[in-house]
């Protein structure tokens, strides 16, 4: 059988039996929440920006946290990737796709919002590696911006790279269910425009958090006292957060990566019509959930500016981890406060600065407790 007798109708309109328009009809349900979920927190950012700005003037804006950037951009390829599937609903109402213009839309969308998706949380995973375990400092907001720009920049190429390249038919059309690469580049085309990406950016996830959880526990000691308990307690409500950031991209990517190498292996068998919609309301809902975990796990970049602070370097949280005299990772010094990450903000908050002040005030001799480690989490 060749490639080309495996390509979908042109016109399918009328096909779909009721059970799957239902299915169909929950994905876009589940895409328009979470489209309307990242609606109204972009626009509780942009509105405690303009406050920001009104307050401190554009500079303090532009100061701040790379963070902050790259979750922008996070929400930006999630809203694309929703839209692509709040599209199905013609497809519900037409019981079948139509390829065209719409069409082709729908599969640039959804290309463009998973690429998007996979290669700015590869760069927070990244991020966050470099400061919590490398002890990088911190990217400034330019560096940031310019990896959001990149990032974006390769996802229109690999938009205009698959046409350009396969001439010969359309390059997207109809996958049954919704647009996407179709048939005879779905294999080739999808792996390398789409897949080969996702794939790639959800394994290095989970390795670089696993290496973040590891790290954070390594540094973990047996309590002395009060204090020592109540910072093990943070570090280790730090490490099981950490772990949720692969597991819930794994639970989106997951389910459509089977099903689409089900049909990858099995094209004349391709899985059940509610697997593969199931698969898709998954990837489709990584918006919601990213809104989620973020708000449950880096409050400070939903929340903004805390209230007894004043400008967007509050992007960047503190926790105060003591660490036992003799550890590796103290100093000479034991009073000395080490930056894991140190913000690229103008400077601390005054509050911070006289706390810092306090403690290379104490003379190290009148602690029981060893070095004070601020690790200033990315968020």
């Amino acid at each position: 059988m060749s490639p080309l007798s495996l390509s979908y109708p042109v016109d399918a309109r009328g096909t779909f039996p009721d059970r799957v328009r239902l299915q169909l009809s929950f994905k876009v349900q589940a895409a328009f929440l979470a489209a309307s979920t990242i609606i109204i927190l972009l626009v509780l950012i942009a509105r405690r920006a303009r406050r920001l700005v009104q307050k401190h003037g554009i500079c303090e804006l532009l100061r701040s946290s790379p963070m902050h950037i790259f979750f922008l951009s996070l929400l930006c390829a999630d809203l694309v990737e929703d839209m692509s599937s709040i599209m199905d609903a013609r497809w519900v109402h037409d019981a079948g796709i139509l390829e065209g213009t719409y069409c082709q839309i729908q599969a640039i969308l959804r290309q463009s919002g998973g690429l998007g998706v996979a290669l700015t949380i590869l760069a927070i995973a990244v991020t966050t590696w470099g400061c919590l375990v490398k002890q990088w400092s911190s990217p400034s907001p330019k560096v940031a911006a310019a990896v959001v720009a990149s990032i974006w920049l390769f996802v229109i190429l690999m938009a205009v790279i698959g046409p350009a390249v396969h001439r010969s038919h359309p390059f997207y059309g109809s996958t049954t269910y919704w647009c996407f690469i179709r048939m005879p580049y779905t294999l080739p085309g999808g792996i390398a425009c789409f897949y080969v990406w996702v794939w790639t950016s959800a394994i290095l996830n989970f390795l670089l958090y696993i290496w973040i959880v590891v790290k954070l526990l390594q540094l973990r000691r047996r309590p002395n006292s009060d204090q020592q308990s109540q910072q093990e307690k943070k570090l280790h409500k730090l490490a099981l957060q950490t772990a949720w950031y692969p597991l819930v991209y794994f639970i989106t990517v997951a389910p459509v990566s089977i099903t689409r190498t089900w049909q990858f292996a099995k094209p004349n068998h391709p899985p059940f019509p509610i697997a593969t919609i199931m698969s898709g309301m998954a990837f489709d809902s990584s918006g919601f959930f990213n809104v989620i975990l973020f708000s449950l796990t880096r409050p400070g970049i939903i929340l903004g500016e805390a209230p007894e602070r004043t400008s967007f370097e509050t992007f960047m949280t503190l926790t105060h981890i003591t660490i036992p005299p003799g550890s590796k990772t103290a100093t000479s010094s034991e009073s000395r406060d080490t930056t894991l990450c140190p913000s690229t903000m103008s400077g601390m908050s005054s509050a911070e600065s006289s706390l810092n002040s306090v403690k290379d005030s104490t003379p190290s001799r009148g602690r029981k407790s060893a070095l004070s480690l601020d690790l200033h989490l990315p968020v």
